[in-house]
């Protein structure tokens, strides 16, 4: 449970009720629970989602959203974290209802690096993104990737 109290620079406020649920309902799968409520504001924002694990770092979810304006959207997904060791992981997600949503993306981790990319939004306004990050050292006079 939350409840925030927000007040800006430009000195408007915004105070927030959160209640959220998680439990393991079957195996290693889990329900989670979430209700938002604006206070002082009409409406109020929920989701249910079921996560089910699969394979190695795999998983799987589906669920329901519903925003301020009564909207539902039906939303499913699926990913696969990149191993620590090094490796390939992806996630790729679809939300239905009135405003569809897309994601997908895939990133790579190396001894010494990750690259990732990807993109996401809605109908006619997407975002594509891309990132390359690690660590370069300075020590004892050598410089060493990490």
């Amino acid at each position: 449970m939350g409840y925030f109290d927000i007040r800006a620079y430009d000195s408007t406020r915004t105070r927030l009720l959160n209640f959220s649920f998680s439990r393991q309902v079957w195996q290693d799968s889990s329900i989670y629970l979430a209700f938002n409520k604006e206070l002082g504001e009409n409406g109020y924002s929920a989701q249910i989602q079921f996560v089910m694990p699969f394979g190695t770092n795999g998983s799987i979810n589906a669920g329901v959203q519903r925003d301020n304006n009564g909207d539902y959207s039906p939303r499913v997904g699926v990913s696969r974290t990149a191993p620590t060791d090094g490796g390939l992981g992806w996630n790729a997600a679809y939300g239905a209802g009135k405003n569809p949503y897309h994601q997908g993306s895939l990133n790579w981790r190396g001894p010494y690096a990750t690259l990732a990319g990807g993109t996401y939004g809605n109908e006619g306004n997407t975002t594509q993104w891309g990132e390359l990050s690690g660590s370069l050292i300075y020590m004892n006079g050598g410089l060493f990737p990490s």
